[in-house]
């Protein structure tokens, strides 16, 4: 069985504060928010971290591909290794998993005859359209 893995990548200060002295482009580039899906194998014997292990290395590595011959960025990969160590100095990382689909859950809003008008217009004419349409 598979599941959606939603991994968060974050720079870290010190690489936030690094990039000020090196080329805008890249320095957005190697420090912008990035997120990134999978999909997992519930049953293969893989741990969380083992996946997350595994993301760290591939980002690396994805990195390293656009930036090697950077010389702004140099400083990443100055020994031209991919190690866990070098991601766990410049980024962070997150897990999420992706539990249900809002789509699917939908229906426990619209069943519902005490949902509020929120005073969005949006919302509001959503909420009523939904409404009516369980109603037809």
């Amino acid at each position: 069985m598979k599941k959606i893995v939603f991994y968060i990548i974050k720079p870290k200060a010190i690489l936030v504060d690094k990039v000020r002295e090196i080329n805008e482009t890249i320095g957005k580039l190697i420090t912008e928010v990035t997120s990134w899906q999978d999909e997992e194998v519930t049953h293969s014997g893989w741990t969380n971290n083992d996946y997350i292990v595994a993301v760290k290395l591939v980002y690396l590595a994805y990195l390293y591909e656009d930036l090697k011959d950077e010389p702004d960025a140099h400083f990443l990969f100055n020994s031209r290794a991919i190690r866990v160590e070098l991601f766990d100095k410049w980024w962070s990382i997150e897990r999420y998993e992706l539990s249900d689909n809002i789509r699917e859950a939908e229906h426990s809003l619209l069943t519902k005859k005490n949902v509020q008008l929120t005073g969005n217009r949006s919302i509001d004419t959503w909420l009523l359209s939904k409404h009516r349409s369980r109603r037809a």
